[in-house]
């Protein structure tokens, strides 16, 4: 990997190349560093679906990964192909990059698109450290650049229901929140199995649901407690349960194993507060809420029958994200998010190596 991705800031992106604020972009080019399954079946079906987005540069040290990409994009492969992400960053090939690298590589890539005045879809984590994702985040506002992280679910529109009608006062005061991930994946594979690239099971999986059911509160996180083991897998944890304190008092709890028989990709959160209850799976669409002395309700989004390349939200995210850039708004998913993401995944960590010992974030 080039000096750039490994954190060095160096010179040979150039000057900045920064979007004037208020002045909108009628197409964002976009550059994809790294092409797995999630950059090529996931995102590039999505981005294909986006008006005002164009995929214009494709970066891998595989040929055969570039080859890929270019699949992915059929008759809309007119593309620059680079092996080194320096010289992706230093051309003009593109506004925005999204960095779909393994996990140890987010911080010092999106670091340097940033330094290069690229805006950024970087898959989670933003960083391992919270301290290099609050630098992240101080960059890139001083250049007016957009950071967004790739957690997706909370884009998709069961969480957008939920979180508008906790925001509302549906259900009162939040109290209680509790997502299950019951997956049947047994050992993850490829870097994934490398705690020191994936980051372990915090930063690789349950940072989703951390965010998921973080986001439907509505509050910031301020303490963590989790434990868990290995049983099955043979890796760093294959299962945990977590506790998180969120600012105003509420707590959630989320409970993740790998080696749950009949498990699969349901994402089901529960919210419960003074006034009400609401339920929702992120998978299948439905939201019911239940007023305290009243029937229940059926607040499930209409859902549009298209096909769903990724999780539901993968979509959204990334029209979001070509939103921000084109318009300056700020991310829902930003790097002050990430941060926060960060700390909370760090803190469980600690905690499971402390014994379940409280955390404070």
């Amino acid at each position: 990997m080039a000096a750039a991705a490994l954190g060095e800031r160096t010179d040979a992106a150039g000057p900045l190349r920064m979007r004037k604020q208020g002045v909108a972009m009628d197409t964002v080019r976009i550059g994809i560093a790294g092409l797995g399954w999630w950059a090529c079946d996931t995102h590039i079906p999505n981005l294909l679906r986006v008006p005002g987005a164009a995929v214009t540069a494709l970066c891998s040290r595989n040929p055969e990964n570039i080859e890929r990409g270019r699949a992915a994009l059929g008759d809309a492969a007119d593309v620059t192909a680079f092996s080194d992400y320096d010289e992706l960053l230093a051309s003009d090939a593109a506004d925005a990059v999204l960095v779909c690298t393994p996990n140890h590589l987010h911080g010092a890539m999106t670091l340097a698109a940033v330094w290069a005045g690229k805006h950024v879809l970087v898959e989670k984590p933003l960083a391992f450290d919270p301290a290099q994702c609050r630098l992240i985040a101080d960059e890139a506002a001083q250049r007016g650049l957009a950071v967004q992280v790739g957690v997706e679910l909370r884009y998709s529109d069961v969480a957008q229901a939920m979180r508008r009608l906790v925001a509302e006062g549906a259900i009162g005061e939040p109290a209680l929140l509790r997502t299950d991930v019951w997956r049947q994946w047994g050992a993850p594979g490829s870097w994934r199995a490398d705690e020191a690239q994936s980051g372990g099971l915090f930063h690789e999986l349950a940072i989703h649901y951390f965010d998921l059911i973080g986001f439907v509160a509505g509050t910031p996180p301020q303490t963590v407690t989790a434990s868990g083991g290995v049983k099955a897998t043979g890796r760093d944890l294959d299962y945990t349960a977590a506790t998180i304190g969120y600012q105003g008092g509420a707590l959630a709890a989320l409970s993740l194993c790998l080696f749950a028989a009949g498990g699969g990709d349901d994402v089901a959160v529960e919210v419960i507060g003074t006034e009400g209850r609401l339920t929702g799976d992120v998978t299948t669409g439905s939201v019911r809420l239940w007023p305290r002395d009243a029937e229940p309700e059926d607040r499930s989004p209409a859902r549009p029958d298209a096909e769903v390349f990724g999780f539901p939200g993968s979509l959204e995210s990334v029209a979001a994200f070509v939103e921000c850039v084109r318009t300056g708004t700020p991310p829902l998913a930003d790097a002050a998010a990430g941060e926060q993401l960060c700390r909370v995944c760090e803190g469980a960590r600690r905690s499971v190596a402390a014994g379940g010992e409280l955390v404070t974030l």
